[in-house]
This record gives structure tokens, C-alpha cells and sequence, in this order.
């Protein structure tokens, strides 16, 4: 009885040590994004997204948020929004909040056969007992859309660049390498590889390998 309570207790000892432990560099995670959007006029759509986050070689749910906001088609060239985001981030045993109001302004045009896309993103950070911080983030995208025989698809590569009051220069890069295709009427796949670096302390960068999938209704 003893040696089965023993047993027990390491066992619960290696899980907390397993989920508190920081990510090592290298690591490889599985991101999931789902994005259900509405039309509400002939130039606004109101969204709302989810995405789950799963570490140490993707076997820990360790990130989630919540975002909804509203996209309008300015013109040709510009679409801005305006959304809020809630994140919820496992970090030494417990789940820390946070509280992301944004604004966003992407930049498109369509240059002879490629779509080229430029996000940029100002975000205030509301931490729990933290100071607020500001963040901008600027996300190159350049995709050459297909049609072979009535299939459509997209393949891609973007870069994304995230500067913070907080620190100093560049805090963390993203490289991405995608394909989007339609899967059934009103529903986009995406499916993409992500290299993330962040810069931690003492300038230390750590890097993540990141399987990712992403699904968009749109109505």
C-alpha cells in the first residue's frame, strides 16, 4: 500500500515538474487557430477566433486566447480593425491572464501573379500586476495563388517582427511557410510550419518548431 502511494506521489512530482519547466530550445509545439467570421455590411465582418497551444514536443496545453473584433475594408489597398483579445498562458504551475486590446491596419495589393499582405498590429498589454506595455508587430506576407483544374490553393512564406516598450530592439521573430486552400464552401485550411525566436535574457534567443493549423468559416 505504501510502495503504491509512493509510486503515486512521484508520479504527480514528474507531471508538476514536467508542466512547469520552460520550454527547451528546439522545441517542437502544434498550434491550432479556428476563426468564425460574419459579414455585417458590404465592407465590415465581425470575427471571433480561438487558439490552443500545445508544448514540450506537443504533448502540454500550456496557451490559450480568445479574440473578437471588427475588420473593415477601407478601401482597395487597406483593411483596419479593431479587436480585443483575452490570453490565457500556464507559467511556473498556474495560468496567467492577460488582457490585449488592439488595433490593426494591413496594407494589400495584388503584384502581377503574387498577393502581397503587410499586418501592422499596436497592442496594449495588461498583465496582472505588471506595469502596461505597448507592442507593435509588422507581418510581411507574400502568397502565390493557383488553380490547377479547379483546385485552388496558396502557398506562402511571411515574416513577423514584435518590438515591445518593455525591451529594447526586436523581441521575437516568426518565419512562416504555408499553404491555404478552400475545403468546402466557406471554409479556409491553413496548414504551416513556424520558426519562432525570442530573445530572453541576456540577449539568450530561443527558437521553437511549430506544426500549425488554422480553419476559417466565413458567412
Amino acid at each position: 500500500m505504501y510502495k503504491k502511494i509512493a509510486l503515486l506521489s512521484l508520479g504527480f512530482s514528474l507531471l508538476s515538474f514536467c508542466s512547469a519547466r520552460a520550454f527547451q530550445n528546439g522545441d517542437f509545439q502544434y498550434w491550432n487557430v479556428e476563426t468564425i467570421q460574419v459579414k455585417i455590411s458590404d465592407k465590415a465582418k465581425l470575427g471571433i477566433q480561438e487558439e490552443f497551444r500545445f508544448g514540450d514536443n506537443a504533448s502540454t496545453w500550456y496557451y490559450n486566447h480568445t479574440d473578437i473584433g471588427i475588420k473593415y475594408k477601407t478601401n482597395k489597398y487597406l483593411e483596419t480593425g479593431v479587436f480585443y483579445r483575452q490570453i490565457i498562458e500556464k507559467k511556473s504551475k498556474h495560468w496567467n491572464p492577460e488582457y490585449r486590446p488592439h488595433i490593426d491596419a494591413t496594407l494589400q495589393i495584388d503584384l502581377f501573379s503574387f498577393r502581397l499582405k503587410d499586418r501592422n498590429r499596436i497592442a496594449y498589454r495588461i498583465r496582472g500586476n505588471k506595469h502596461g506595455t505597448w507592442s507593435y508587430r509588422n507581418k510581411a506576407y507574400i502568397g502565390l495563388p493557383f488553380d490547377i483544374r479547379n483546385i485552388k490553393f496558396t502557398p506562402y512564406v511571411a515574416d513577423e517582427i514584435f518590438i515591445q516598450t518593455d525591451t529594447k530592439g526586436i523581441s521575437r521573430n516568426r518565419l512562416y511557410l504555408g499553404m491555404k486552400f478552400p475545403f468546402v464552401e466557406k471554409l479556409t485550411v491553413d496548414v504551416f510550419y513556424l520558426r519562432q525566436a525570442t530573445r530572453g535574457a541576456k540577449d539568450k534567443w530561443t527558437d521553437y518548431n511549430i506544426f500549425g493549423t488554422s480553419a476559417t468559416i466565413s458567412f
